[in-house]
């Protein structure tokens, strides 16, 4: 008898797949202030629906709080790096303004993006 189709590669690396080429979208649109999570979701060619299941099972967030978390991540490394004003980098990593921003970066870090260069 014919064995049953499967997949050529394991279900972990399938997610490692998946996860890298989300992260990849996101930041391929970081400066763009309208990606959003529909975007995404076609981007990956996916419901979004189906786009928060996945998220939500890989990572434990969803979809807005992963595209957030990324943005975050960029924006501290900027903030590192030196060379830029808040304002700049809120805008540089698709925020829509400089205070959102600001608030969001405190919540997320615990300080306010200005004094995060010296915690460092």
């Amino acid at each position: 008898s014919i064995p049953p189709l499967t997949a050529t590669r394991y279900p972990e690396e399938a997610d490692q797949d998946f996860l890298a080429r989300a992260i990849a979208w996101v930041e391929q649109n970081l400066h763009t202030s309208g990606y959003t999570v529909k975007r995404l979701a076609a981007d990956l060619c996916m419901e979004r629906t189906g786009l928060y299941r996945k998220l939500n099972a890989m990572v434990s967030q969803s979809p807005t709080l992963f595209m957030r978390s990324i943005r975050m991540k960029r924006a501290a490394q900027m903030l590192l790096d030196g060379g830029a004003t808040v304002a700049e980098i809120a805008e540089r990593t698709g925020f829509s303004s400089a205070s959102y921003f600001s608030r969001l970066f405190q919540e997320t870090y615990g300080c306010k993006p200005s004094e995060y260069k010296g915690n460092e």
